[in-house]
């Protein structure tokens, strides 16, 4: 039964994976046909948590600013925001 050997990790592109290769074989060893000729990729949840977290939309600062000013003002609150906010949330639930 032949040992995987696990390289250290790699970046490739923005998700940091590890590449579990096979040790060499000896090349005057009979091959076991069942054994696969393949290689795995592991991706760790942190990298997959990274590229979700990559792929959320820039954050739009300015509006972010209007917000905090409406709030700090006590305007941010209209009944037309609210009911739009309820509509929001009972959509989610159904």
């Amino acid at each position: 039964m032949s040992r995987l050997h696990l390289n250290p990790l790699r970046r490739v592109g923005e998700l940091a994976v590890r590449i579990v290769k096979r040790p060499p074989r000896d090349p005057r060893a009979p091959r076991d046909p069942r054994q696969p000729r393949t290689d795995r990729v592991q991706i760790s949840g942190f990298a997959q948590h990274m590229d979700r977290l990559r792929r959320l939309p820039p954050v739009r600062v300015n509006h972010v600013a209007q917000v905090r000013r409406d709030i700090a003002t006590g305007t941010y609150e209209t009944p037309d925001k609210l009911d739009k906010a309820i509509d929001g949330l009972l959509t989610d639930l159904d």
